[in-house]
């Protein structure tokens, strides 16, 4: 469709610049399965894009929908995915400073930049296993809420929600 078009070209045209504010060309990796096993049990997902120059690892994420604005500081799915991204490419690169960007053309013309250190999303990465395990367990506690629940494939089902909703 034409307007979808559209917003798939301003997403090419922001990754154009970010390629472009690298010291030197950056390596780029379009739709690139990630392997999460060391942090989620049977996990792994799908980066929309990748590109790696110097000692900057970037992970660019497109979202085209226009109901919920997603910001990028502090984002487990983009942090998680940076972690993928990390332990691909880093016995050939030497990853210090992680950018993970959200791309939401349909609801601003600025992406969503957030920057960490390498020592600190490795420190998220340890956070997130012990939880990952207790998840895959059925143990741990529900936190039900509007914001954790919006996208929930099980919020129906839930009993945790229900009980918070009664």
């Amino acid at each position: 469709q034409d307007e979808m078009e559209g917003y798939t070209d301003d997403y090419v045209s922001e990754l154009d610049c970010q390629a472009l504010g690298f010291t030197e060309r950056p390596h780029i990796a379009l739709e690139t399965k990630l392997d999460l096993t060391e942090w989620i049990p049977d996990g792994f997902g799908t980066a929309d894009c990748i590109m790696i120059g110097g000692d900057k690892l970037l992970v660019a994420d497109f979202k085209y929908g226009k109901g919920v604005r997603v910001e990028a500081e502090n984002n487990p799915q983009m942090q998680i995915y940076a972690l993928g991204a990390w332990k691909k490419f880093n016995l050939v690169y030497n990853i210090k400073r992680v950018v993970m960007m959200i791309i939401q053309p349909r609801l601003s013309v600025n992406p969503e930049i957030w920057e960490e250190s390498i020592e600190d999303l490795l420190d998220f990465g340890e956070s997130v296993k012990g939880l990952a395990q207790m998840a895959m367990a059925g143990e741990g506690e529900y936190v039900p809420g509007e914001a954790q629940c919006r996208f929930c494939r099980a919020r129906e089902t839930c009993r945790a929600r229900a009980d918070y909703n009664i």
